[in-house]
């Protein structure tokens, strides 16, 4: 058995941080739950959740599925860190043969940013009311002093001054 795929790629950059955020390994075979999860490292520490099997909608016996946790107290994904994942050969498959040779990739995450919107960016003809107002996300507590009409703005450009708020 081998790895054939990761995502994200082996160097990849920029990656969002977010409340969870997903790492696949594809390996060439089906493998033993309980042998990935000896095998499986990552570097600095990081909480995360892992799935093999049929644990999850998005893991299988030959996909790896993991949950990189960017909230909470312990070790939480970093911004603008490199990451190291490892794949020893304690992974086995179901003939008990170990990958061919250790495994490990790396990617970097992103930095603090904005994760989304309501409505989407490039939606057009969206409804935007007092009840339905536009929202924006971001992955990281925002400076409430860094946000006012000179920061945002909406185009295209309306006679009315839109409401800003931030909670």
């Amino acid at each position: 058995p081998r790895i054939i795929y990761t995502e994200p790629d082996n160097g990849q950059t920029d990656i969002l941080v977010q409340k969870a955020a997903p790492l696949f390994v594809r390996f060439s075979k089906q493998m033993k739950p309980e042998s990935i999860r000896r095998a499986f490292s990552i570097r600095p520490p990081v909480k995360y959740r892992l799935f093999t099997g049929r644990e999850s909608r998005f893991s299988d016996y030959d996909l790896l599925y993991v949950e990189l946790l960017g909230s909470g107290k312990d070790n939480p994904l970093q911004f603008d860190t490199r990451y190291s994942v490892s794949i020893s050969t304690a992974a086995r498959d179901f003939e008990d043969l170990a990958i061919e040779e250790p495994y490990e990739f790396t990617f970097t995450t992103g930095r603090a940013s904005v994760t989304g919107s309501r409505p989407e960016r490039g939606e057009t003809g969206a409804l935007v009311t007092q009840q339905r107002p536009a929202l924006v996300f971001f992955n990281a507590p925002i400076d409430l002093r860094t946000i006012s009409d000179q920061t945002v703005t909406v185009s295209p450009p309306s006679d009315d001054v839109p409401r800003l708020q931030v909670n």
